[in-house]
């Protein structure tokens, strides 16, 4: 009986452990975070069958105690490795103030209540001298709609296309008149200047675009499962998918699998496989996961990268070759080149000088211009880097302006003048400085909400191209 129940338990772990890889290797992630407390328990229990019986004949015979304690090390090193495991689960209270501190995470629609600038709108200061001229383009974070203002503040030109979804995560100007808008999660929409949808493609897009000649280039993400160390973990597995411009035909698809897998560690395998063992995995704020297709969403351990800005390398500088793709990767504090056909890292910089960076673009003269978000620190700075040495040769906030900040989104553009264009998205605010920190504009987003809460901006446009600069004439 002792024997039948011995191996009716054996083979109950190898087809848990066969089910659990099967599953894994199909990549049916739903099918598999629930499936895996059966296959955790049925790894840990092999080593205890398979030694068992084993360990019960050594101790009835005549053998050294090397033998022995070699025997009674594969049978309790598997449990203390579990019990170690589930040290790392969350208790119920923990998971709920996880779960509520995750959800916080997206991109919030209005600036938070109580901002000391709450009441501020329009433009509050505009040098016509030292500002670069052109118009200024930009979107409400998680609404709809873009607007086009000029340098004083008036209303140019506004897109508010009923037919396409709420979420709006970034815009990207095409010809005179016509956007890309990348609704989160969603799809990738081209409009034209009235707001008339050209095409649609229903993608998980998210943050930014790339434009390059009759291409364009997205970045997208989907549920997947890499194996770490011989263990299948869940993770959010970043893509950088080509489309046609003219109609939104899927080329190429990118998946960035070695540099998601090269962020895993032995924590963040533990700390996934116990949120995903919490039943607590992050889910979409406005739909039921079943509706989109997917189960985790960003915000979670298993966003490993959390990639929120993409450019194209268009000329070989430094370290960087023509065609190479400049990433920030905001989870891991870098901003980083990755080589277009493999997707294997060329350059990356900025653990321990970065914290949660958007943004980073590449000026003429072959030197980066990027956010630095400062999170953990609570200021927020714009930086210039030459890549090569790593070494910052310029900053914002210099020592004559007061610190901003703002925990997540931001960007920055270098104009033609040589001033800097910077967003400070938490606030709804953008504005203008000199090379020595002198502010020569400044703008807060006038659109406000039902609740008189002003709107957030994600990534604030100025355009020089005079084509742009008078669209009664588009």
């Amino acid at each position: 009986m002792i024997r039948f129940v011995w191996r009716l338990s054996l083979t109950s772990c190898c087809i848990a452990i066969l089910a659990g890889y099967l599953l894994a290797w199909w990549e049916q992630v739903a099918l598999f975070l629930r499936f895996l407390p059966f296959f955790l328990l049925a790894c840990a229990g092999m080593p205890l069958l398979l030694w068992g019986s084993t360990l019960r004949k050594l101790w009835k015979r005549r053998v050294s105690i090397r033998s022995r304690c070699s025997a009674l090390m594969w049978i309790v090193l598997p449990w203390l490795g579990l019990c170690f495991f589930f040290t790392y689960l969350p208790t119920p209270s923990t998971a709920r103030s996880t779960a509520a501190v995750l959800k916080s995470l997206p991109y919030l629609a209005t600036v938070e209540d109580g901002a000391p600038d709450a009441a501020r709108s329009g433009v509050l200061l505009h040098d016509p001298v030292r500002s670069v001229p052109g118009v200024n383009l930009y979107c409400g974070c998680g609404l709809r709609g873009a607007y086009l203002v000029n340098g004083r503040g008036q209303l140019l030109h506004r897109w508010l296309p009923r037919d396409v979804g709420w979420d709006w995560h970034h815009i990207e100007p095409l010809g005179p008149g016509e956007l890309l808008v990348v609704v989160k999660d969603q799809e990738l929409v081209r409009l034209d200047k009235n707001a008339k949808v050209l095409w649609r493609r229903t993608l998980r897009a998210h943050h930014d675009v790339a434009v390059e000649g009759d291409q364009v280039h997205l970045l997208s993400r989907r549920d997947a499962i890499l194996f770490r160390w011989g263990l299948p973990v869940p993770v959010l597995l970043e893509q950088i998918i080509t489309l046609d411009l003219a109609d939104g035909t899927v080329l190429r698809n990118l998946e960035l699998r070695h540099l998601t897998a090269s962020t895993l560690n032995l924590h963040k395998v533990v700390n996934l496989y116990a949120w995903s063992l919490s039943g607590e995995y992050p889910r979409t704020q406005h739909q039921p996961p079943k509706e989109r297709g997917y189960l985790l969403s960003e915000g979670g351990p298993a966003d490993l990268l959390h990639l929120n800005s993409l450019e194209l390398v268009t000329s070989a500088t430094g370290p960087f070759k023509t065609g190479d793709f400049l990433l920030g990767a905001h989870s891991i504090d870098e901003i980083l080149v990755v080589d277009r056909l493999t997707g294997f890292p060329r350059w990356r910089w900025g653990e321990g000088h970065l914290e949660n960076p958007h943004h980073p673009t590449l000026l003429p003269n072959g030197q980066l211009l990027l956010y630095d978000n400062g999170t953990r620190r609570g200021s927020s700075r714009v930086l210039q880097l030459e890549p090569s040495t790593g070494v910052i040769v310029w900053t914002y906030p210099g020592s004559d302006a007061p610190p901003f900040f703002s925990s997540w989104g931001g960007a920055n553009q270098r104009l033609s003048g040589g001033t800097t264009l910077i967003t400070d998205s938490q606030h709804g605010r953008a504005f203008e400085v000199t090379p020595e920190g002198t502010m020569v504009w400044d703008f807060f987003n006038p659109q406000r909400l039902k609740d008189g809460g002003r709107e957030t901006i994600y990534r604030l446009h100025r355009l020089e191209d005079p084509r742009w600069t008078l669209p009664l004439h588009w």
